[in-house]
Parts: C-alpha cells; sequence; structure tokens
C-alpha cells in the first residue's frame, strides 16, 4: 500500500494559476497534472472556508453537518450565532482512516480545532492564539515551535501589501511544508494545508505577492515524489477577481423586507467614530483593554467598521427588528425568510423575491447580480435541512455577496476586497495508483474523502454524500479493480 499525501490549498483556483502552469512558473504542479489527472471540484453552497474543509473531510453535504456558514441564523430563537468546529459530531476522513489501521498525520486543515486524538499526529488550523492547545499530543506544540518556528497565526494586517507580510506568508508555508516532509515517514496519510492563499487572494489578488507564494508552493510540492506516494492536491472552493460588493442587506431593507433597529451605530458612523477610529484612539491612551472590560458587548457591536459602514457576524444581532423583518441574508448567498413556510405569504415572498433578484444590476455597467437561484431541497439533503436557509443565491462574476448589515451602500466598488470565494476548487492526482495519461476528471469536493478511503482499501460510510471517483485509478491498479464496498455508520 502506497502512501497519500493531501496537499489543500485554501482557496485554489484554475482561473488564477492556469497562467503560471501554461507559461512554466509552476513547473511541479504542471508535472503532477501531466503524468497524472485533474480537473474541477465543485464546491457545496455556501462557498466559504467553513463549512467547505468539514465537507471535504466528511464527504457530506452542509445540511447533514447542520452548518451554513461561518454563522447559522435560527429564526425560531431569533438569533444568529457563530458555527463551532467541534459541534459537528459527524466523523472525518483520519477518524476512518484510524480506525482501519493507519497512522495520520494532520496539519493546519482549516476548522480543526481542538485537535483531535489520533494514531500519529494533528496540528489544528484556524487557531487565533499560540496560547491555545492545539496539537495532539500536547508535547508537539512545543516541538514544532521551536524546531520549525511554527506559528499558528498573525496578528498583521492582511489588507496591505508589505515585506513584513511576504515573509509572514513565506514562514507559515515553510514550516507546514518542512514539517509535512520530516514526519511523512512516521504515517501512512499525511495532510497538511496551506491556508494563507484565502486571505493573500482576498486582498492582494493582482499584486506581485501572489505569484511569490504560489512558486514557493510549487517548490515545496515538488520535494513530495509522485513515483512513491499517491498525491491530491485540492482546494475546498475557487477563487475570482470582483468588481463589485453586493450588499444583500441593505439592498432587503431598501426594499422593505429587512428592518434595523440600530440608530446610535449609524449616527456614530455619520460622524467618524469606527471600530478602528475608537481602537487606534484608545490604543494610544493605553486604555483598549479597560475599554473592551467596561462596555458592553452590547454597545461595542454596534460601533460599524471603518471600510464600509456595516456589522458583520453575530454583531448583526444588535441591529435587525425581528418583529418587523421578514428576510435577512447573509455573504455568499443564504437567504433566511421569517415567514412560516407553510403559508400562501411564504410562496409569495419567495416567487415575488426571486424575480426582483433575478433583475438586479450594476448601476454603473447594467451588469446583471445574481445568475441563479436555488431553493434549499434542491441542493441539500439531511436531519438539519430545516435550519438551512431558505435561498441560496448564485453571483455571477465579478461580485461579490456581502451580508454585513447597517451599510449605507448597495453596491461598492471600491472594497477592501478584491477577489473572493468562486465555487470551481481544483483537483490534481498523481503516483502509482493514479492514471498517468492526464486524464480530466470533474466531481464535488466531498468526493474526495470516499474516494481516498478506497484508495485506501477501507470501505465507504453509507451515510456520506461523496461518490468514489473510480476514474482516477490505472486500471491494474487494486483501486480500479476493488468494488467500493459500503459499510453501516
Amino acid at each position: 500500500m502506497h502512501k497519500v499525501i493531501v496537499i489543500g490549498i485554501d482557496g485554489a483556483s484554475w482561473k488564477f494559476i492556469q497562467p503560471w502552469i501554461d507559461s512554466g512558473e509552476l513547473p511541479n504542479i504542471k508535472k503532477l497534472i501531466e503524468s497524472g489527472v485533474s480537473g474541477i471540484m465543485q464546491s457545496e453552497f455556501p462557498f466559504v472556508t467553513f463549512p467547505a474543509w468539514k465537507c471535504y473531510s466528511t464527504g457530506k453535504n452542509p445540511a447533514k453537518l447542520g452548518v451554513f456558514g461561518w454563522c447559522n441564523t435560527y429564526l425560531k430563537e431569533r438569533i444568529i450565532k457563530i458555527n463551532r468546529p467541534d459541534s459537528i459530531k459527524s466523523r472525518e476522513l483520519w477518524d476512518y482512516l484510524c480506525k482501519g489501521g493507519y497512522r495520520v498525520g494532520i496539519i493546519d486543515v482549516p476548522t480543526t480545532y481542538p485537535p483531535k486524538e489520533v494514531d500519529g499526529f494533528f496540528i489544528s488550523g484556524s487557531v487565533q492564539s499560540e496560547d491555545w492547545e492545539f496539537t495532539y499530543p500536547k508535547e508537539l506544540k512545543q516541538e514544532i515551535m521551536n524546531k520549525y518556528n511554527y506559528k499558528p497565526t498573525t496578528k498583521l494586517g492582511l489588507e496591505n501589501e508589505t515585506n513584513e507580510l511576504l515573509e509572514t506568508y513565506k514562514g507559515f508555508l515553510r514550516s507546514r511544508f518542512n514539517l509535512a516532509y520530516d514526519k511523512l515517514g512516521e504515517v501512512d496519510f499525511m495532510q497538511v494545508v496551506y491556508g494563507w492563499t484565502d486571505p493573500m487572494q482576498h486582498f492582494l489578488w493582482g499584486t506581485k505577492t501572489p505569484k511569490i507564494i504560489w512558486k514557493m508552493l510549487d517548490t515545496q510540492i515538488g520535494r513530495f515524489d509522485s513515483s512513491k506516494y499517491n498525491i491530491i492536491i485540492m482546494s475546498d472552493h475557487g477563487f475570482v477577481e470582483i468588481d463589485s460588493m453586493f450588499y444583500i442587506n441593505r439592498w432587503l431593507a431598501e426594499h422593505g423586507y429587512l428592518k434595523l433597529s440600530d440608530k446610535m451605530g449609524e449616527t456614530l458612523y455619520k460622524v467618524g467614530i469606527t471600530k478602528k477610529s475608537l481602537s487606534d484612539f484608545f490604543s494610544k491612551l493605553g486604555l483598549l483593554g479597560l475599554v473592551k472590560k467596561v462596555v458592553s458587548k452590547k454597545i461595542r457591536s454596534r460601533i460599524r467598521t471603518h471600510h464600509d459602514g456595516a456589522v458583520g457576524s453575530i454583531d448583526r444581532n444588535a441591529l435587525i427588528d425581528w418583529d418587523r423583518t421578514k428576510i435577512t441574508g447573509d455573504s455568499e448567498g443564504p437567504i433566511y425568510i421569517n415567514v412560516n413556510e407553510k403559508t400562501e405569504e411564504y410562496n409569495k415572498i419567495v416567487k415575488k423575491l426571486s424575480a426582483e433578484l433575478l433583475e438586479v444590476r450594476h448601476p454603473g455597467t447594467n451588469k446583471r447580480v445574481i445568475k441563479k437561484i436555488f431553493k434549499r431541497d434542491e441542493i441539500y439533503s439531511g436531519e438539519y435541512i430545516d435550519i438551512a436557509p431558505h435561498l441560496f443565491l448564485l453571483q455571477e462574476e465579478g461580485f461579490e455577496i456581502n451580508g454585513a448589515m447597517g451599510s449605507p451602500y448597495v453596491f461598492r466598488d471600491d472594497s477592501h476586497w478584491v477577489a473572493s470565494h468562486h465555487p470551481e476548487a481544483i483537483f490534481i492526482a498523481a503516483g502509482p495508483d493514479i492514471k498517468n495519461d492526464n486524464t480530466k476528471i470533474n466531481g464535488r469536493v466531498i468526493d474526495l474523502m470516499p474516494t481516498v478511503l478506497h484508495l485506501m482499501g477501507l470501505p465507504i460510510p453509507d451515510d456520506v454524500d461523496g461518490k468514489v471517483l473510480k476514474k482516477v485509478f490505472k486500471s491494474d491498479s487494486n483501486a480500479a479493480k476493488r468494488e467500493v464496498i459500503f459499510v453501516k455508520v
């Protein structure tokens, strides 16, 4: 049985890297494509880091996980809550591999805190502080921080291209891949993820930094020998350049569907008081910590951001007048309808809203904003479908749907983001058991989990939605000859 190495690159996109592949600037990636298989893997709605990485690792759609973005809106409770990785109870790829007798090494997969106890080692991703215990075994933390200068995160601002930020991105990349390379002999399955391509592409698309990092990624990928190991390169979603930010909740408010109760935050924003200005002011006085203790979280949540005058995440709870609100939206397209689904009013709202949104156009370019609208039962199935968003908006390329509330804009063309998520993720595979004829294979991100299990000779849990991509394997390999076996969970 050959080792399997899965290299995850958050937000990797053919649209972004194909010109560099064609020009020979990513020779190792190009070699893997030409000596293996590659294609597009469709991400799951919504196309965001959370739940996309969980969809990959479980092989399931979000309605079986209960996560529909970084936050869920719970209409019955009238509250928006941040989703926690450890609230998902479904087993993941590495759980099944360990159960099947394999040793695993997991490095920096997003949304995997706290670390799991595995046969091997586990280093959590989406860690916000070095103070957190983010490794299993526990003592591994000190080893990787000392030997590899491993840092789980940075306090640097990510919006501007600076030498300090570039060196930070390089350091993150070196530490993850040096660790993976050195530890490869200890495990049967290695998963390493470089997650900083996501914020880098959001803010620095079109600058020098991404190309430097991608060329360095290519060099690191070239250290792993595809004649000895089965190598898979994948992403959770794709990326695409954007021209304009569409503030869905501002549009809903202007059309009478959403009512906000906050006046204080709007007044403060108009006179130039924002989260950043207040933070800078009290930091200079050395009073920022005291202010956070004295001023209530409810009050602080109403202070708008400096770049769009809006409030995001769970801070939106302080703004919504639920008694008068019929519809709210979220980033990347989720739409929640605060009306009983069994009533005629609900059907009328869905029909009217859908017709209106499909006609929304950018005022400057006259380009259509919404490409398609899906009902939840068209894209989801599972035990949590009743708390899923009722509709999903798929935007046209060039637009980003922003779920922040309180923005004075419906559109903003000078957003702090210059690129954003796209449904088409990348997939490349090469190795002793993989076809070597440059076959093009398309599927879904959720197909990768059962495909890896099958490649390693294990049965597939019968509750996964993904399919084994048997076209990936050489006809004379055990994986191609072996029947796909399902096991009840």
